[in-house]
């Protein structure tokens, strides 16, 4: 080979090589990274996002957990790694229609993924306390999670206005099992707003689940409220709530610090 020719093909490896290590891990190589230095975090928290890939606590309370020390993993309810589609209405090439098509259309791969990552972190370290907290579609994944675990200790799972098969909240996964330390559950149950999710389409029913968690903490939120837990209204001499949507759930400030406040006490200790 040409002298010079080598010499070029040497300098654009390098340069290739200087650019795959400066790009960020993608999901699955973070996860992968985190389990084999799992000593590392104080516990393992897992955010799934339900139908359309929406919602989960953002960003301040993801910045919480890492000031505790967690390592934070953001998935969708049929997919760990975010890949395929959560439900996001797509363009169909064969009748230029717009469908919803989830892939994987079921939670069974996430699932079976979840199984595979607590086994692979109990090889490293089976004390690591984890956290599941899922919303709408995701809330019925993790709760078929912890299901299906042999019995391994879940610090806490938190379910946020959680949806079953069929978008249908009387579908839920139930009961709690007994392998879950600290349960939280809250639900609303006000009719769809615009722009909000029509799923629960049975959302005037009550969002409680039967629970053999160690410890349940589970109501009902129809209004949304401040960091102090004080109702917001719309108008200002407050004579309108702000009704809480189906979105919004995870996003409120005073279930974020109720949630906050349990992982303090019971996971961060």
């Amino acid at each position: 080979m040409n002298r010079w020719l080598q010499v070029g093909l040497r300098v654009t490896i390098s340069i290739a090589l200087a650019l795959s290590a400066a790009l960020p891990a993608s999901a699955d190589q973070a996860l992968d990274n985190a389990i084999e230095q799992a000593d590392k975090y104080t516990a393992f928290v897992f955010l799934v996002n339900g139908f359309t890939g929406c919602c989960v606590p953002g960003k301040k309370f993801q910045k919480f957990l890492r000031e505790k020390g967690a390592y934070i993993h953001i998935s969708n309810w049929n997919e760990i790694d975010r890949k395929g589609n959560p439900g996001v209405p797509a363009a169909d090439p064969d009748d230029f229609a717009w469908k919803v098509t989830p892939s994987p259309p079921t939670d069974e791969t996430f699932i079976k993924q979840m199984q595979e990552v607590i086994k692979r972190i109990d090889a490293k370290n089976p004390s690591m306390p984890i956290v599941l907290i899922g919303h709408s579609y995701g809330g019925d994944a993790v709760l078929q999670v912890v299901k299906r675990i042999d019995g391994r200790k879940i610090a806490f799972l938190g379910v946020l206005d959680g949806v079953g098969k069929g978008g249908l909240r009387k579908n839920i996964t139930r009961p709690v099992p007994d392998n879950v330390e600290y349960f939280f559950n809250r639900w609303q149950q006000n009719p769809p707003f615009a722009g909000d999710h029509f799923i629960p389409f049975d959302r005037l029913l009550s969002g409680k689940i039967e629970s053999h968690a160690g410890k349940s903490n589970q109501k009902k939120q129809n209004t949304e409220k401040t960091g102090k837990c004080k109702r917001k209204y719309r108008d200002p001499v407050k004579a309108i709530p702000q009704l809480l949507s189906h979105g919004e759930v995870p996003k409120d400030k005073c279930i974020q610090k109720k949630m906050k406040k349990i992982l303090t006490e019971r996971v961060f200790s």
